[in-house]
C-alpha cells in the first residue's frame, strides 16, 4: 500500500463534517487531537436513532450531551450541532449546509459515500455539491467509519494521540452497547499502519478527492433515499415489536389518551398493520386519509383524501415514514388539530 502523509501547516484551517455525533472521533479523532486548535467540527444529525431501547427524543438529548462532553475534552477551535433528524437526511439536500461558509478552510474531512449508511452517503454527496457551488479550493479528504476504503491515498500517523482518540470515542457510551467502537478504531488504526509497513504505529487513512471532477449524483441520492426509507421502516418495526413484547401495545396508549375516534393518514404497509392492530377494539377509525384514490374501501370506514376528512377527530395518526413535517403542516392548514406520527407513539409508549 503506497500512500502519502497529509502535511499540515500552522495556518491550516480544518473542517470536520460528521453525519452523527461520534463519526468525527471514530474517523478523524487522531487529526482532531493533533490539531485541535485548528479544527471546527460540524455534526449534521441529532443521532436520535442510535439506540432503539430509548425514545428518539431522549436519545437525541443523550447524543448531544455526549458530543459536547467530547468537544470539551478535545478543546477544538469550535463545534456546531446542526440538529437534523437522524435517519431522514436525504430529504434535505445540500440545504443542510445553508449559511455555512466553508470557503476559508484549507482542509475538509467528509465521510465516504460507500460507508454503509445512507446518512454518511448523503452528507458526502451534499457536501461535495455544496463545496462545488461555493468553488471551495480546499483539499477534501474522505474518512472511514463503518467500512474500510478500497483504495487509500493519504494517512496521518496518530500514534502519539491514540489514547486521546480512545477517550474521545469513549464519551459516546450508549453507542458502545451495539459495537465496541474503541476496539474497532484501534484495530483499524493498527491494521492501516501495518499495511504501510509501520507495525509499531497507528494510522488514520483517507481518500483525497477532487470535488470538481465528481460526477452527477442525482441517481445515487435517489438510491440513498430509498435505502434510508427502508432503514427507517425497519427501525420502526423493531420498536413496534419491542413495545408489544414489553406489554406496551399502541391500543393501550390510545385508550390512556382518551383518543376514541381517530383517523389514519397513509394506508400503505404500516397503515394497514396499524389498522389491523386497532380493529375490533373500542377505538373507532373514522377516516382513512390518503392523497391517492383508494379503491380498497373498508366496511364501515371512509377512505378519502385529507381535504374531505372529519377534522373533529380526536387524533390523526400519520403512518407515512417520510415527510412527516410536510404532512403535519398540510393537515394543520386543513383544520386538523391533533396530529401524531406513528413513530412518536412508540416513543410515548
Amino acid at each position: 500500500m503506497t500512500v502519502l502523509p497529509i502535511c499540515f501547516e500552522k495556518d491550516d484551517k480544518i473542517a470536520i463534517i460528521a453525519p452523527h455525533p461520534d463519526d468525527e472521533c471514530i474517523g478523524v479523532g487522531g487529526v482532531m487531537a493533533k490539531y485541535a486548535s485548528q479544527c471546527d467540527v460540524f455534526v449534521v444529525t441529532d443521532g436520535r436513532q442510535g439506540n432503539i431501547s430509548v425514545s428518539s427524543e431522549k436519545e437525541a438529548e443523550i447524543r448531544r450531551k455526549q458530543f459536547e462532553e467530547e468537544m470539551k475534552l478535545a478543546e477544538v477551535n469550535s463545534f456546531f450541532w446542526l440538529g437534523y433528524e437522524d435517519g431522514m437526511l436525504t430529504r434535505h439536500g445540500k440545504n443542510i449546509f445553508q449559511n455555512i461558509d466553508f470557503s476559508s478552510y484549507t482542509k475538509i474531512f467528509i465521510p465516504w459515500e460507500d460507508d454503509n449508511h445512507p446518512d454518511h452517503a448523503a452528507v458526502c454527496y451534499f457536501a461535495v455539491n455544496y463545496l462545488k457551488d461555493l468553488n471551495v479550493m480546499a483539499d477534501v479528504y474522505q474518512y472511514e467509519v463503518h467500512v474500510p476504503f478500497h483504495d487509500v491515498s493519504h494517512y496521518v500517523d496518530i500514534t502519539d494521540v491514540m489514547d486521546k482518540k480512545r477517550t474521545f470515542i469513549s464519551c459516546h457510551k450508549d453507542q458502545m452497547v451495539s459495537l465496541p467502537y474503541v476496539d474497532i478504531a484501534c484495530a483499524l488504526g493498527k491494521y492501516r499502519a501495518c499495511q504501510g509497513g509501520d507495525k509499531e504505529s497507528y494510522w488514520e487513512t483517507f481518500k483525497k478527492i477532487d470535488i470538481q471532477k465528481e460526477s452527477e449524483i442525482d441517481e445515487l441520492i435517489e438510491r440513498e433515499k430509498t435505502l434510508q426509507k427502508y432503514q427507517a421502516f425497519y427501525r420502526l418495526l423493531l420498536r413496534w415489536i419491542k413495545n408489544y413484547q414489553d406489554g406496551n401495545e399502541i391500543t393501550k396508549l390510545l385508550v390512556e389518551k382518551d383518543w376514541k375516534n381517530i383517523s389514519i393518514y397513509g394506508f400503505s404497509e404500516l397503515g394497514k398493520l396499524f389498522y389491523r392492530e386497532i380493529d375490533k377494539t373500542k377505538i373507532n377509525v373514522i377516516d382513512i386519509l390518503d392523497v391517492r384514490a383508494l379503491s380498497n374501501r373498508l366496511e364501515g370506514t371512509r377512505a378519502l383524501i385529507p381535504e374531505n376528512g372529519d377534522i373533529e377527530v380526536d387524533v390523526v395518526i400519520v403512518t407515512a415514514i417520510t415527510y412527516y413535517d410536510e404532512i403535519e403542516a398540510k393537515l394543520n392548514k386543513l383544520g386538523y388539530k391533533n396530529i401524531v406520527s406513528l413513530q412518536a407513539l412508540f416513543d410515548i409508549s
